[in-house]
């Protein structure tokens, strides 16, 4: 989810209860916290629980943010003074505003994409006419080996992968045709479908960080990373977006051979809203009877969009969110239900028979009560989960790659998890 546009480093006021659930909330009931380390406690048989928040990680002023996190908050707060953004105008013009500001931000905050990656983008048929979905591929002989236990190398790029050149340059490598790019590669490598986030009408596969991120996991994971440019609301409103995610599935999958994939090892993921639709789409998949998905990679997702929903409202503003009204009336239409699991998976009474997943979510992030629930609401359907907490993170600080080490430890995660549910 995005910030306001007039976010600044100002202050959440101390003290007052954290809340896991507003009242009359029908979302599960979760105990307070994170473990120690920021990893969710749970038992083998599934039945695990969140362990209790240290009491002193309640209480997030500004100046108890990270230095790089502060500095961030700060500086977004200027460039979209800079850039005259109003939350009153069109949807299609703070669009543009929006990814301006995310772009100026990564420049400043981020880290560019590795270099040894060769970009294609597919247009294939959609629901609604041509559908883009560009694919990060390894250059052939940047393989990733398996450590001495077997598993799959994760982060196996070197830094000096990462192109030295313009600040803020998102992926680096080169943008050729796909079917040269899959017929010059003779090994059969995992794929991994990633769904950008942005509220669900904000965000491209054009922008920066995002394209950062998925030359990043394609390296660093040894796999195919396919960026879906979904339809986005008030334009579409859902399924719309989610439909599009299902096709670029199917897509992937019935092209596998000459996509040079394993169709076995195809694993969906997003952040924000695009991990609402990666979620979404394992249980589209489940219940259509669609092509086998490995495993779901969540990132801060939304997970929730009731009124009563999972949500932590002391940590609303210093995220510059103030809840879901304006989100769902752009993602719904009138009379749809946001309890419908497929636009609230933490709503879904049955989770059993969806794909291994693994949840992070960020410590000072509204949206933690959904992730955190729905991690402990899989392993009570028997469905294998593991999560994290990124300790002292707000939502979007995963973009911070090129300033804050957490961001950076963030992203490793995502590569070892991707690489882990890939084997």
């Amino acid at each position: 989810m995005p910030q306001k546009s007039n976010a600044t480093a100002g202050l959440v006021p101390a003290g007052g209860a954290e809340r896991w659930r507003r009242p009359g909330s029908s979302c599960p009931a979760v105990p307070d916290g994170g473990a120690a380390g920021g990893r969710i406690a749970g038992s083998e048989d599934g039945a695990g629980d969140v362990a209790a928040e240290p009491a002193a990680s309640l209480d997030i002023t500004a100046d108890r943010l990270d230095p790089a996190i502060a500095a961030w908050l700060r500086r977004s707060g200027e460039v979209a003074a800079a850039l005259g953004m109003d939350d009153a105008a069109a949807p299609v013009r703070r669009r543009a505003w929006q990814q301006t500001l995310g772009d100026r931000l990564f420049a400043a905050f981020g880290r560019p994409g590795p270099s040894q990656v060769v970009i294609a983008t597919h247009r294939i048929d959609g629901p609604a006419g041509a559908l883009r979905v560009r694919e990060y591929r390894p250059l052939p002989g940047r393989r990733a080996g398996p450590d001495p236990a077997g598993r799959a190398a994760a982060c196996c790029y070197d830094p000096s992968d990462h192109a030295a050149g313009a600040a803020g340059a998102g992926a680096a490598g080169a943008e050729v045709a796909g079917a040269e790019v899959a017929g010059a590669d003779r090994l059969t490598r995992p794929a991994y479908l990633t769904l950008h986030g942005g509220a669900f009408w904000l965000g491209s596969i054009d922008d920066r960080p995002n394209a950062a991120a998925a030359a990043e996991r394609a390296l660093g994971a040894d796999a195919i990373v396919f960026d879906v440019d979904y339809r986005l609301a008030p334009e579409h409103p859902f399924p719309a977006g989610l439909e599009d995610c299902y096709t670029a599935l199917v897509w992937v999958h019935a092209h596998a051979a000459e996509l040079a994939i394993d169709p076995a090892r195809i694993v969906v993921g997003g952040v924000s809203a695009g991990g609402n639709l990666a979620a979404a789409l394992c249980r589209l998949v489940r219940d259509r009877g669609g092509p086998p998905i490995r495993g779901q990679l969540l990132e801060v997702p939304v997970l929730d969009l009731r009124a009563d929903g999972a949500w932590i409202d002391r940590y609303a503003a210093i995220n510059g969110l103030d809840g879901w009204d304006e989100i769902r009336d752009f993602y719904l239409r009138p009379g749809q239900d946001p309890a419908d699991p497929l636009v609230s998976p933490l709503a879904g009474a049955d989770l059993g028979g969806l794909p291994p997943a693994h949840i992070i979510t960020a410590e000072i992030d509204p949206l933690r009560a959904g992730g955190e629930a729905y991690a402990v609401a899989l392993r009570r359907a028997g469905v294998r989960a593991t999560a994290t907490r990124r300790l002292g993170a707000l939502h979007g600080a995963n973009a911070l790659t090129g300033t804050w080490s957490g961001a950076r430890l963030w992203a490793a995660e995502a590569i070892a998890a991707l690489a882990e549910l890939t084997l």
